[in-house]
């Protein structure tokens, strides 16, 4: 599947439209961008977005603190929790980061005792990925369609509100993947259409699997929904999400235990939400943007779960 030349042919082929003046620069409390745009300019971002930047900037520097020299082995497991623990609380109790945080130092705790070299190495593992997570600038290479919430950072979990949008769809199935990419590119250059970001890839039952593409429009008010010849325009209703954010490549989210985090996650919260539709991959960039700066989202829509 060519998901990597799409995604580069689109964003850097199609003009993108302005973004909104309603925003702040996304730049962390370091100086450091919360993300990046094409052009290697921080980006502007919504104030909400903005301040969880600031947060994760503060919760890095906490996991970055250097611990005491000379600690026993049971001292050190004891450092590194409480280090992590300043973290969660920058984080605050809502973030998945700081769940995976506060588990690992609890286990690294009750086992300090009996093995507090396996005990540091587990909160280490735990840690150090979320350092890589905290410290990730996403390339944000086109803007996004008018009114979708800024992209979930890299190793969280929530649930995000969509307005309604239209979209250019075709299908992926079979030898229908490899065309998907010029179809909905002819009919957006066309018709005169800005590119955005996200593209989205509808799932099938497995995670290889992709049933659609589609193209996001900027606004809802362009053009008209309908059969376009070889696409159709479709407008999707406003919905809920449950989104994790994913550094690297499309294809490594496959091997990064995006998808059974999302499934835990609707699990331990059974009796709120519940899955509403296929779950769907969001890639924000080509392989012009390099692979570890690479950034998607895989989503699962979802709903309130009625009451009995």
């Amino acid at each position: 599947m060519i998901l990597s030349t799409i995604l580069s042919a689109a964003f850097s082929l199609t003009p993108a439209p302005p973004t909104s003046p309603a925003v702040s620069p996304a730049v962390s409390p370091s100086g450091a961008p919360a993300a990046v745009a094409r052009d290697g300019e921080a980006p502007t971002l919504p104030a909400e977005a903005k301040a969880e930047a600031e947060r994760r900037s503060v919760a890095l520097k906490a996991l970055q603190s250097p611990l005491p020299e000379g600690l026993s082995d049971e001292d050190q497991v004891r450092a590194l929790a409480r280090r992590a623990i300043a973290a969660t609380v920058a984080l605050g109790k809502d973030s998945e980061t700081s769940r995976r945080l506060l588990e690992a130092s609890r286990n690294a705790m009750e086992s300090v005792n009996a093995n507090p070299k396996a005990a540091a190495l587990l909160i280490d593992l735990v840690t150090d990925a979320a350092k890589r997570d905290l410290a990730f600038q996403p390339t944000m290479e086109a803007p996004l369609p008018k009114g979708f919430p800024w992209p979930v950072p890299a190793g969280e979990i929530r649930v995000q509100t969509y307005p309604g949008y239209r979209k250019v769809v075709t299908d992926m199935q079979g030898n229908a993947q490899n065309g998907a990419f010029f179809k909905l590119f002819r009919h957006i250059t066309s018709n005169d259409i800005a590119m955005t970001a996200p593209v989205e890839m509808t799932m099938g039952d497995s995670q290889d699997e992709m049933l659609d593409m589609a193209f996001l429009y900027g606004d809802p008010e362009i053009g008209e929904a309908g059969d376009a010849g070889r696409v159709e325009v479709t407008d999707i209703e406003p919905m809920k999400v449950v989104s994790i954010g994913i550094r690297g490549t499309l294809r490594s989210f496959q091997e990064s235990g995006a998808m059974e985090a999302l499934n835990a996650w609707l699990e331990r919260n059974d009796g709120e939400w519940e899955r509403a539709g296929n779950a769907r991959l969001m890639g924000y960039n080509g392989p012009m943007v390099p692979r570890n700066q690479q950034f998607c989202e895989i989503q699962i829509p979802v709903r309130k779960r009625a009451k009995d």
